[in-house]
């Protein structure tokens, strides 16, 4: 026991300073220690699983490749790699993705691309050393097309609530550029066109008269891959009615509206079968669409509508008016409506 003592004083530090070092030195060797078995742990290989959106692009500059399917669906991928660069790709990868297709397909086609070599080609991922072990759906549908440039007038929108007798835009048109499948559904015909949006002028444009609008922006199709230059027209100058006029319409024929559970079970006579001498006034280029030109029809045929009801059973010589129904717009009936004179006699049920 006596020996075991004197082995350990000879062990020990005989001073301050040498016990300070020593402990210096096992905590050095505890912060190491500690440190080495940190990096180990993260060092270790692990899985993860992300969802991805997924926005495609072909490195050929001619073309354009448009998702198919899965649409507007993400895709789930198995991840395996070191936990802290799993860790990192987490929070560096965005949720939606851009990946750039080769440039060895034909234009005009679809093609069934496999996810995984996509993304682990993908340079976020290569960066990091991880790789992609399986992914849901495992493939991607994608069309290849042609990117063609084409003019494309502006144009006035469809439902312009107002009679316009004269415009002129500045430019006049502009450039469009996607995928030549998609411009050809789009403009069909030389006249299809990209409307202005004239949304906040429409409290201006109420009022007749001439308008000049500046830095005006265009109604352009929410469609992945067009672009339009310019996406703003400088200025438009339109010209809202002022001047109105009268047409008579010398015959409007009648339509008679009755209840659904009535029909074929009632015999309705009127006198007319068409009323005559409808006069109505509106916007000159309105009154114009009810006119016929070089023999040819009107644009727009408008009727007269009589409503029955159920209490008109077996009623007789009533006499009520009629509304005139599909006028162009800003036209109007003048003076009273027409009423027509009418009679209804309940059918016998059949046997």
């Amino acid at each position: 026991m006596d020996r075991v003592i004197k082995r350990l004083e000879q062990l020990l530090p005989r001073n301050k300073a040498q016990l300070l070092e020593m402990a210096k030195t096992l905590s050095l060797v505890t912060i190491l220690t500690l440190l080495i078995w940190i990096y180990a742990e993260r060092a270790q290989n692990d899985k993860a699983s992300l969802q991805l959106e997924l926005d495609v692009f072909v490195s050929n500059p001619t073309q354009f490749a448009t998702l198919i399917e899965p649409s507007n669906a993400p895709i789930t991928v198995e991840i395996e790699g070191p936990r802290s660069k799993l860790d990192q790709l987490r929070t560096q990868l965005e949720r939606r993705i851009r990946v750039v297709l080769p440039d060895n397909y034909d234009p005009d086609t679809e093609n069934n691309i496999p996810v995984v070599p996509l993304l682990n080609d993908y340079p976020e991922i290569r960066a990091l050393g991880v790789t992609v072990t399986s992914a849901s759906p495992g493939t991607i549908r994608v069309r290849i097309d042609p990117k063609r440039t084409i003019k494309v007038p502006v144009v006035l929108p469809a439902d312009l609530p107002v009679s316009i007798s004269d415009v002129s835009i500045d430019p006049p048109s502009v450039e469009v550029t996607g995928p030549a499948a998609v411009l050809s559904r789009l403009f069909p015909t030389p006249k299809s066109g990209i409307p202005l949006d004239l949304s906040s002028a429409i409290e201006k444009l109420n009022t007749p008269g001439n308008h000049r609008l500046e830095n005006v922006p265009l109604q352009i199709p929410r469609e992945t891959g067009l672009q339009v230059k310019p996406t703003r027209i400088n200025s438009v100058r339109i010209d809202i009615n002022t001047r109105e006029t009268e047409l008579i319409l010398r015959t409007v024929p009648l339509v008679i509206q009755q209840p659904l559970p009535t029909v074929n079970r009632w015999e309705i006579t009127t006198r007319e079968k068409t009323l005559t001498n409808i006069r109505v006034r509106g916007p000159a280029s309105e009154i114009a669409k009810l006119q016929s030109v070089d023999n040819k029809p009107p644009d727009i045929l408008p009727v007269a509508v009589l409503r029955l009801t159920n209490d008109d059973r077996n009623a007789t010589d009533i006499v009520r008016p009629v509304s005139i129904e599909g006028l162009p717009p800003g036209v109007s009936l003048v003076g009273p409506p027409p009423a027509v004179e009418f009679s209804v006699r309940e059918l016998a049920p059949r046997e």
